[in-house]
């Protein structure tokens, strides 16, 4: 490639690699579907206005077809009528085809990378040196090539230049449609020898070599918490930053990775494109799937140092963390109660309210937690979708499985702290205490008796039912 002047597109900027190594093992069926793939790129470009040097394929190197149509139809000749520059066709044509030959005669001192031409080294060395001249005038971002800081420009002003003629999607990079057109042509050149996966880029083969080497070669400067990926490093360093790119057109909100808006963006859209086949329930992100799955399998890989008890998700364990340190932050105004969590004490105070803001569709009951409507439905539906492992019971709530299987493990983790009698349930405590409060809130409505629990209260109204007098 030679110097861009006019808005040339040099062919380093525009080519899919590959060594003569590389090609030859290519079947004829992938190499026609690259070579027709690239000549559909020139065009595209073409249609735009931009003059470039087209790729082709490493065919009989300095007698490939594709390369002399391509450089014919740039110096103003289609299709084998004679260019406008003989001679600026020739020249050019020739310095594009040492990419074929593989001449790099310009070497790196510090890491031994090889270049075609002696500025593409000056630009090289600039990795090594830390210098990035060029500046971004609307968020003062740097970079070490000008082209890199145009590109990202488009960030700002939303130009998206480069759209797929198969399916119209559009993209602010000439690179990143090319890799896009190869899901189209279907061709994954890159194949990985320990395990044999094949990729569309290079660069995504020599990052899917690092999970069979164990290498996270990309290190943080600030923490020395390093990555696999350098793109995983560049989201991980916004935690530092406190950088936020990624801007919601709807709400404003604003996120360090992409990902995570398109996820965000589901709370707008109402989107939950991932099911539970145990359940049916649905949700926003794949994250929330697996913590939610857990659910059905029993697994709790978050255990606690303190007791010992486990949680399937890490916010539950740090909550949980929080009731042995006796962190209460959030307090009731009404009576002085305290909350691990704000969502517990927004809760609470439908008591003092009486508010119960979530009714069934069937029969009208209203509850002042979501949870506990989505498990009084399953009571109309029928459904009970956690199932016991050791005997294959099932329940319409994880609550129910969990107090459940105290019958199979004997365990009776609530204790009384008055007389240390245990039970396998905390309503079981809850009915014992009383003993010693000397509370009896279960009235007879017949003689006005209080009773300690239902039990009984319901045993005392048979003697009223057995009274011959009434």
């Amino acid at each position: 490639a030679w110097p861009n002047r006019r808005g040339h597109v040099a062919f380093e900027d525009l080519a899919l690699f590959f060594t003569r190594k590389e090609w030859e093992l290519l079947g004829d069926e992938d190499k026609g579907l690259y070579r027709d793939q690239m000549l559909r790129n020139y065009q595209a470009l073409v249609s735009l206005g931009k003059v470039l040097f087209l790729a082709s394929p490493q065919t009989e190197p300095r007698k490939s077809p594709v390369c002399r149509e391509g450089f014919k139809g740039v110096h103003g000749g289609t299709h084998g009528r004679e260019t406008a520059d003989p001679h600026a066709y020739k020249s050019h044509l020739a310095e594009h085809q040492r990419i074929h030959l593989e001449e790099r005669p310009h070497l790196c001192p510090e890491c031994g990378k090889s270049f075609l031409q002696l500025s593409h080294l000056h630009v090289h060395q600039r990795v090594h040196t830390g210098e990035k001249p060029h500046h971004c005038s609307e968020c003062g971002k740097s970079f070490n090539q000008l082209s890199h800081l145009r590109v990202h420009q488009r960030i700002h002003t939303g130009e998206k230049h480069y759209c797929c003629a198969d399916c119209g999607k559009s993209f602010n990079q000439l690179s990143h449609l090319q890799s896009h057109q190869l899901i189209h042509a279907g061709v994954k050149p890159y194949h990985c020898v320990e395990c044999g996966k094949s990729f569309r880029q290079r660069s995504t083969l020599a990052q899917h070599l690092h999970v069979h080497t164990g290498a996270k070669p990309y290190g943080c400067a600030e923490c020395g918490k390093s990555f696999n990926r350098s793109s995983n490093l560049r989201v991980h360093q916004r935690l530092h930053t406190g950088e936020k790119p990624h801007r919601c057109a709807e709400c404003g909100n604003s996120f360090s990775d992409p990902s995570r808006l398109r996820v965000h963006r589901r709370v707008h859209t109402g989107e939950k494109p991932h099911h539970c086949d145990e359940c049916g329930k649905s949700f926003r992100d794949l994250s929330r799937l697996r913590i939610h799955w857990r659910v059905h399998t029993g697994e709790k890989p978050y255990h606690c140092p303190e007791c010992g008890k486990g949680f399937a998700r890490p916010d539950l364990f740090q909550i949980h963390m929080q009731v042995h340190r006796g962190e209460k932050p959030y307090h009731c105004t009404e009576c002085g109660k305290s909350f691990v969590r704000p969502s517990f004490l927004r809760a609470h105070l439908h008591v003092h309210t009486g508010e119960k803001p979530y009714p069934c569709a069937e029969c009208g009951t209203s509850f002042h937690y979501p949870s506990q409507l989505r498990i009084h439905e399953r009571l109309h539906t029928g459904k009970k979708p956690y199932h016991c492992i050791e005997c294959g019971r099932s329940f319409n709530s994880p609550t129910h499985l969990r107090v459940h299987q105290h019958v199979h493990t004997g365990e009776k983790p609530y204790g009384c702290n008055e007389c240390g009698k245990s039970f396998t349930r905390p309503s079981y405590l809850h009915v014992h205490q009383r003993v010693h409060t000397g509370e009896k809130p279960c009235c007879c409505a017949e003689c006005g008796k209080s009773f300690g629990d239902h039990s009984a209260l319901n045993k005392h109204q048979e003697t009223h039912r057995s009274d011959p007098c009434l």
